[in-house]
């Protein structure tokens, strides 16, 4: 398998590396800010960095050398989260890290989702649990998924629901009260990742090697194609043109349009792709890897030049209010990007693994999931 290298961008026709800083680096996760029109990457010990579309940025602080296996980002407070390898959940309102400490404080958090309905922020724990925060207190929600190992988190606004993606275990559904399996054909299935369609209301699920499958809030449906038998790592869905983006273990990024799936082809066909974001205003892909962060403008991939190579990007998160795109590391904290350059967020974070994060828009915080 090729080398990996940093964030990807897809414009629907080519993939383009997007360079900078964060070539080097695994990307563990990707967010992006539609108020800053800034994409966030989440590194493999090199913190989250931030991309304008030009430049990378690392955003320093207490981020800066953790592992970000999560970013999400929250409109209402513009605060973009990042989840670490073994800290806990930070937020960053745009210059600071702040951790958010209580129960998740030492958790590996491998995925966060944010409720803007009411106001929550979602945090899986790695085998701890999911918890919740409502801006001061963090709360176990866990119930039935106690012991269920997590690996990712979406909601869903229509049903006012979350649902978590479980290593063997399927698909299960909080009300806000109690956690329920979806049943269905992924029952006993390792699910990667996720990512709801709020235009026709459906759940996409990534599988390990059983390709992507869809539930309408019935049933489970196999989306077939291409990539039934590829491991599935990320999801992200693009509104603007009715397409879901899977990014596979090896194989590359392939688009879904409702009936067929179509590899985007470009620089990075044979990378492990472990997170994906989309920006909205420029309509651009942003694919985090195990060596950076590229965008993809429809036609090419482009490297966006950072996080600094080695630290990787497993989570990422867009800050819509800053126009700011974040990146957790794995040990060096969470980096951002302006478009143009990457900047340390810096502060407590620094030394962590970030395995993910989540944007808080109504705070302006980003909030940061660590692993050991």
């Amino acid at each position: 398998m090729a080398a990996s290298r940093g964030v990807f961008v897809y414009d629907g026709a080519a993939w383009t590396d997007t360079g900078g800083a964060v070539s080097g680096y695994y990307i563990h996760s990707l967010a992006y800010d539609p108020d800053q029109d800034l994409l966030y990457a989440g590194t493999d010990g090199n913190g989250v960095w931030k991309y304008d579309g030009s430049t990378w940025t690392d955003t320093g602080g207490g981020v800066s050398h953790y592992a970000i296996f999560s970013l999400a980002y929250d409109p209402d407070h513009d605060l973009l989260y990042a989840g670490t390898g073994g800290y806990g959940v930070w937020k960053y309102d745009g210059s600071t890290w702040t951790d958010t400490g209580g129960g998740v404080s030492h958790y590996a958090i491998f995925s966060l989702a944010y409720d803007p309905d009411h106001d929550l922020l979602y945090a899986e724990t790695g085998g701890h649990g999911v918890w919740k925060y409502d801006g001061s207190t963090w709360t176990d929600t866990s119930g039935g998924i106690l012991t269920f190992v997590i690996h990712s988190l979406a909601y869903d606004p229509d049903h006012d629901l979350l649902y978590a993606a479980t290593e063997g275990h399927g698909v299960w559904k909080y009300d806000g009260a109690a956690w329920t399996d979806t049943g269905g054909a992924v029952s006993g299935y390792f699910i990667f990742s996720l990512a709801y369609d709020p235009d026709q209301g459906l759940l996409y699920a990534g599988t390990y090697e059983r390709g992507v499958w869809k539930y309408d809030g019935a049933a489970w449906t196999d989306t077939g194609g291409a990539v039934s038998d590829y491991y599935i790592h990320a999801l992200a869905y693009d509104t603007e043109h009715d397409l879901l983006y899977a990014g596979t273990d090896g194989n590359g990024i392939w688009k879904y349009d409702g009936a067929n799936w179509t590899d985007t082809g470009g620089g990075i066909s044979s990378y492990s792709v472990l997170s994906l974001a989309y920006d909205p205003d420029h309509d651009l892909l942003y694919a985090g890897t195990y060596s950076g962060v590229w965008k993809y403008d429809g036609a090419t991939w482009t490297d966006t030049d950072g996080p600094p190579a080695g630290y990787g990007s497993p989570a990422l998160a867009y800050d819509p209010d800053r126009d700011l795109i974040y990146a957790g590391t794995g040990g060096y904290g969470v980096w951002k990007y302006d478009g143009s350059a990457w900047t340390e967020t810096g502060g407590g974070v620094s030394d962590l693994i970030i395995h993910s994060l989540a944007y808080d828009p109504d705070r302006h915080l980003l909030y940061a999931g660590t692993g050991g």
